[in-house]
């Protein structure tokens, strides 16, 4: 298993492999940027959302995080510290915008902008690790549930939401970076 600083040069050094770089990183630290998240909001879909745009910030941020001054986990935490705090902030004074919007979800729903945006989220999970793909899949195509995806791959529900939420970083992050902002799946 490859240590976060390999996973973090892969990434800045934008090998073929930093997608997947990124999505392990992504899956090993899931849970700890959620219950951040978790900490400083009482809904869990708000913490989830809020979770989500953490880790666009990281990825866009990620050539500030220098590993002689400590460890990978710790910035992230605070990364993820500063971000709660900030989207509390403009929360309070009013300037928030919803997190859909910040993700292009706000734009014309037209019947071939949906069409178009549904092809860009299979070619994004048909790259992802198999697994997060799979979870993804059966959520947002097969329509079904998370307790339903984890009764039938007998894992714990807990893991499926890690991964679901991973799954759903993984495409936000991607279509960020492909300059659609979309995530309607």
């Amino acid at each position: 298993m490859k240590t976060d600083r390999e996973l973090i040069e892969q990434i800045r050094e934008g090998r073929e492999q930093a997608n997947r770089a990124y999505g392990e990183l992504v899956s090993r630290h899931a849970g700890t940027v959620l219950g951040i998240c978790r900490r400083y909001f009482k809904q869990s879909d708000e913490a989830e959302d809020v979770a989500q745009e953490i880790w666009i910030k990281v990825l866009e941020n990620i050539d500030q995080y220098d590993p002689e001054q400590g460890e990978f986990a710790a910035w992230l935490k605070t990364v993820a510290g500063n971000a709660c705090k900030d989207y509390l902030r403009k929360k309070k004074e009013g300037d928030s915008e919803p997190v859909e919007e910040m993700a292009g979800e706000g734009e014309p729903d037209t019947q071939w902008a949906r069409q178009e945006s549904h092809l860009l989220i299979q070619e994004v999970i048909a790259k992802m690790p198999p697994r997060l793909g799979l979870i993804a899949w059966m959520h947002y195509y097969d329509h079904m549930g998370l307790e339903d995806i984890a009764s039938l791959l007998q894992v714990h529900l807990g893991e499926v939401r890690s991964l679901k939420q991973s799954a759903d970083t993984w495409i936000r992050i991607t279509l960020h970076k492909q300059g659609t902002g979309k995530c309607d799946a």
